[in-house]
């Protein structure tokens, strides 16, 4: 059974993650628009071949991460179901969280 665009965002707002999230919702593109709980803004796009995930500052800079995959020929992730973005979506996240963590750990090994 396919799952509802509310049913992929709740799943997503299970994570505990995020503050808000409005998303992944759409064709051409599908978008997602978000900030998570230590204020960082979160931008999830699919067009054309490739999806990406944009993590900026919440003092409204650009974006500080950026993650992108190539999903297929085009028009591939501009048709992506919403569950399939929720999972590019927490797969950067995790590995968002898993590099400023040791990112804080080096600073403070070199204080």
């Amino acid at each position: 059974m396919t799952k509802t665009d509310d049913e992929v965002n709740r799943e997503l707002m299970e994570t505990g993650w995020f503050a808000e999230l409005d998303g992944p919702e759409g064709q051409y593109p599908v978008q997602a628009f978000g900030e998570l709980r230590s204020g960082t803004r979160v931008y999830f796009r699919a067009r054309g071949a490739r999806a990406t995930l944009e993590l900026s500052p919440p003092e409204g800079q650009g974006p500080d991460r950026t993650f992108m995959e190539v999903v297929g020929p085009p028009p591939s992730a501009s048709i992506m179901s919403p569950a399939d973005c929720a999972v590019l979506i927490m797969n950067w996240l995790t590995r968002y969280f898993e590099e400023t963590e040791a990112e804080r750990h080096q600073a403070q090994s070199e204080a």
